[in-house]
């Protein structure tokens, strides 16, 4: 796999999420760990929303973050 290359063609296009780069990535790299699916995401902040997301969590459930962490820690909540 040629990486850089793929990097280079990624920044050049200016698609950094939803691209064809991504695209390949997200399924070469489900299938490094074993998985259905990968999501690339433009931000730390987008993951934590989408894991989030995933958990469906119900309203009064306890869901528990550091203290000491960036912000998006706690508004993903």
């Amino acid at each position: 796999v040629d990486l850089i290359g793929a990097f280079e063609k990624a920044l050049d296009s200016g698609r950094y999420i939803l691209g064809p780069e991504v695209a390949t990535f997200e399924e070469e790299f489900a299938a490094y760990c074993g998985t259905k699916w990968a999501v690339g995401t433009g931000s730390g902040t987008s993951a934590l929303h989408l894991v989030m997301q995933g958990l469906c969590f119900k309203e009064g459930d306890e869901v528990i973050t550091a203290p000491n962490s960036f912000i998006a820690s706690a508004s993903a909540i």
